[in-house]
């Protein structure tokens, strides 16, 4: 399992995935807890946008808690 920490609006939002997951799954675990509009938000990691198509692991360098 990992954890994802997705900051919006100052708040930290914590996700649980797995590493295969791809990121647009994981984004809608994110809205559904949140109940954000998708159309009005977008992600970045390290200060790129993330492709959504991608997998959690291909994006992510360690196992520690990651930002979004």
């Amino acid at each position: 399992m990992a954890e994802i920490d997705f900051i919006y609006d100052g708040k930290d939002i914590n996700i649980l995935c797995n590493k295969n997951d791809k990121m647009k799954d994981i984004y809608e675990k994110f809205i559904n807890k949140t109940q954000i509009d998708k159309n009005f938000i977008y992600y970045l990691y390290n200060g790129n946008k993330i492709d959504e198509e991608l997998e959690l692991e291909k994006i992510i360098n360690d196992n520690n808690i990651n930002k979004i």
